[in-house]
């Protein structure tokens, strides 16, 4: 399977780049290092996918380094299976190369996908293609995980601290995911790494229904063009109405207002997830809760350090996740409630923060449609007859179906 990690690897990346390879191991333990030889990069991933069973993974960082940074991270080195392994960084990123869409099927923690589940999350994929289309995006590179699928869409090589692809995500699995199949969105941060294309998933054990398999690109697009960022941030403009859940203590400007007994729903959370999250102690800084967990909950084990490196966090505006590790730190509390539907098998239905009300919904509609478009509700006028002008009250009526 050279061939297609050669292929992959030399299309999306250019002369002079530096990219990581990452071996995640059967065990827990990571072996990482940089190349600049893409073609040396996919022999040393052939030899380790067909040579190291102990190997469970085998990642590639969708992004580029900078060349300063690299010398952090240091070649890659077959014998330097470590726990503890210098690994790329967002700051270390030099630009944007690609923007992965991952569709995951949903389902319990360990195990690999029934070909059931991955049909569903291959209709999503198209569903979310089809609309990307009618937007104008140009064809992604569509990529077979073993569980899943993968869209890669060419980066325009602009600063990695972009804020909006995150958004993008976030959007889509709102109006897309559904109970069976998530569009992942903790994928949208610079260093993130992604299964390399032509080697085996080996994560969980294989059962017939079950089974390990190859991760394999299945459509180049005739003409792969990059995506201009503005379409990006279009998108990500309407996701401004979303609950995001909270990455950070201080919530997202557009979030809704907490319910009154936040901090009775958050242990009722607590305790459905009794056997999934464990609460270590509670202390308060600046305002702001932190209830520490023993264990990070995306890592599968304590990072090193003080027990409140990993916390869930409530404050005056949101229910939030906060961790200071560098691999788990651009999680939100959206991903958390992600992770724990997957483990346990069942997702919670208790809502942290308020819905508004019909009056208050159609005011951010409005105010939205002003802020993307431009139109205000005094400018707007019927699809069937663009010569009559509507009022704000004619707008409003016909938002809640009345006219």
């Amino acid at each position: 399977m050279f061939v297609h990690t050669v292929c992959f690897l030399t299309e999306v990346f250019g002369p002079g780049d530096i990219v990581e390879l990452r071996v995640m191991l059967k065990d827990g333990s990571i072996v990482a290092g940089r190349f600049t030889d893409l073609r040396k990069m996919a022999v040393v991933a052939q030899e380790i996918d067909t040579e190291w069973p102990e190997a469970a993974a085998v990642y590639f960082t969708i992004n580029p380094i900078d060349p300063v940074a690299a010398s952090r991270i240091g070649d890659f080195k077959a014998n330097s299976v470590r726990s503890r392994v210098r690994t790329t960084r967002d700051r270390d990123v030099a630009q944007r190369t690609l923007y992965l869409l991952d569709f995951d099927p949903i389902r319990p923690a360990g195990v690999c996908a029934t070909q059931g589940e991955k049909k569903a999350a291959y209709a999503c994929l198209l569903r979310v293609r089809d609309y990307l289309r009618r937007e104008g995006w140009p064809e992604p590179i569509v990529v077979d995980s073993g569980n899943g699928y993968h869209c890669y869409f060419q980066g325009d090589r602009c600063s990695p601290a972009s804020p909006e692809w995150p958004r993008v995500l976030k959007y889509l699995d709102a109006t897309f995911g559904s109970a069976t199949v998530k569009v992942d969105t903790a994928v949208g941060n610079p260093a993130r790494v992604s299964r390399l294309p032509g080697t085996m998933n080996r994560k969980g054990a294989s059962t017939p229904d079950r089974p390990h398999r190859r991760s394999m690109v299945v459509e180049y697009p005739a003409q792969w063009a990059p995506l201009d960022h503005g379409k990006i941030y279009r998108l990500a403009s309407r996701a401004g109405l979303i609950p995001t859940g909270g990455g950070s203590t201080g919530g997202h400007a557009d979030m809704p207002e907490l319910a009154e007994n936040v901090e009775e729903l958050l242990h009722e959370f607590f305790d459905e997830y009794q056997d999934n999250l464990d609460i270590a102690g509670e202390f308060e800084r600046e305002g702001v809760k932190y209830f520490a967990l023993r264990e990070c909950p995306f890592a599968g084990r304590a990072h090193s350090g003080n027990l409140g490196k990993t916390c869930i966090t409530l404050s005056e505006r949101s229910v939030g996740f906060s961790c200071f590790s560098d691999d788990c730190a651009d999680h939100t509390f959206q991903d958390l409630r992600h992770v724990l539907a997957d483990v346990s098998g069942h997702a919670s239905a208790i809502e942290f923060y308020v819905r508004p009300g019909d009056d208050e919904m159609i005011e951010e509609i409005l105010a939205l449609a002003e802020k993307v478009w431009g139109v205000t509700p005094d400018e707007m006028c019927p699809v069937d007859d663009p010569s009559r002008v509507l009022s704000a009250a004619d707008v409003k009526r016909m938002i809640r179906g009345e006219a």
